[in-house]
């Protein structure tokens, strides 16, 4: 009755059994044909012309027009991303609908594929003219797209916004949006290596900006310059905003580790006696840990990256095992045993107190599936973190006593 009454949102009345969403998408194209025919002064005319379009969200609208200039020019592309932008503007669209309609394009980007061979490319422009112009934020693309899914569509797009709105602003967009690089790239591209490869190849270096830093560490580290020397760089060279950063941390850490273990334990393929090779270890760690212990003295979740990039730097190594060193002392008795090179270093960044002891248990109580190796580190490291666990609530035990002493 009520679809029959009003000409029918199913098709009832008066339609000669057409669908009405067909008709009015039929409606939405002969507008966008009009309003590429008369140029800029049809802005208001198209706004108020599309207005008039009901039964037809403005997601489906969105996604319409942006379909059917898939298959013509730049010119005109970037002319209806203009009229996004004041239908933005004047609130007749959200960046809901946008996003949603951005959804439904990038879906159906194989069957686009067919026809429009670079509609990744058209799509790309799309999503980067409404970045650049503010009806959506690189924050929310990346949200509500899997960017990763429909890989290069994110590293085109990024592209695409540095053509509109430069190399730095583009790089200061990408920063604050939080978005990680890793997560832009499927699983088998998204290892370290391939990614720098990839961006680089693209022009798009510039948004890891800390690879600079990662590439001069290691430089001066294999110069054995003093801590006090690469300190200093690190002050005058890096921005202080990446100082507390966790992605400064996590390089930091890696460049020191990578340092410490190199002609040690790990050897570089040159063999050497295990305890020797432990005590060279211990010798080079104790003189570079002040470097990380610096910028993360004050921050436990910063701590809880040292530990994590000593998790990585060990899955990557593949778990070394073999050395004997001194695991802990308790009671005066000092207890050597053979262990794999995560315990070693997470025993030297509890005993040099570089980690404190909240670290290391909110690294072990942390779900994240975000580094590699978690779960062989836990076997590895699980009888020490029970002895410090132990050692801590002995600890507390005496503090508690003597107080009431």
């Amino acid at each position: 009755k009520h679809a029959s009454a009003k000409g029918g949102r199913k098709g009832g009345g008066g339609g000669g059994g057409k669908n009405p969403r067909d008709k009015n998408e039929k409606r939405v194209e002969a507008i966008l044909v009009r309003y590429l025919e008369l140029g800029p002064v049809g802005m208001e005319q198209t706004a108020g012309a599309l207005a008039g379009v009901e039964g037809l969200p403005r997601e489906a609208l969105c996604c319409r027009l942006m379909a059917l200039t898939l298959e013509r020019s730049e010119d005109d592309r970037t002319r209806v991303s203009e009229l996004f932008h004041h239908l933005h503007q004047t609130s007749f669209i959200l960046s809901s609908d946008f996003l949603l309609a951005l959804s439904a394009v990038v879906l159906s980007i194989a069957s686009h594929k067919a026809v429009v061979p670079q509609c990744t490319t058209y799509i790309a422009g799309y999503i980067a003219r409404a970045i650049a112009k503010g009806v959506v934020s690189l924050k929310d693309v990346a949200g509500t797209i899997d960017l990763c899914t429909y890989h290069p569509m994110a590293l085109v797009t990024l592209q695409a916004l540095m053509a509109l709105i430069g190399e730095k602003e583009t790089g200061r967009m990408f920063q604050s949006s939080g978005v990680k690089l890793a997560s832009l790239f499927p699983p088998s591209l998204s290892s370290h290596s391939a990614i720098i490869s990839l961006i680089d190849a693209r022009g798009l270096g510039f948004l890891y900006p800390l690879r600079r830093v990662e590439s001069a560490l290691a430089a001066c580290l294999k110069r054995e310059s003093s801590p006090s020397t690469i300190y200093r760089w690190i002050k005058e060279n890096v921005d202080s905003s990446y100082h507390c950063s966790h992605e400064f941390v996590s390089i930091l850490t890696k460049s020191i580790l990578e340092h410490v273990t190199c002609g040690a334990t790990l050897g570089c393929g040159r063999p050497a006696a295990v305890d020797q090779a432990s005590a060279l270890e211990k010798t080079t760690f104790n003189k570079w840990k002040v470097l990380v212990h610096k910028f993360v003295i004050e921050s436990v979740p910063l701590q809880v990256t040292v530990l994590y990039s000593t998790q990585v730097f060990c899955h990557c190594n593949g778990f070394p095992k073999g050395s004997s060193i001194t695991l802990f002392v308790h009671a005066g008795v000092c207890v050597c045993v053979c262990v794999g090179m995560l315990r070693r270093l997470f025993s030297y960044w509890y005993d040099t107190d570089v980690v404190d002891e909240e670290a290391f248990f909110k690294w072990k109580e942390d779900i994240s599936q975000e580094h590699p190796g978690k779960g062989e580190a836990l076997f590895q490291v699980n009888q020490w973190l029970l002895w410090l666990a132990e050692a801590e609530s002995e600890q507390s035990s005496s503090s508690s006593s003597a107080d009431e002493s």
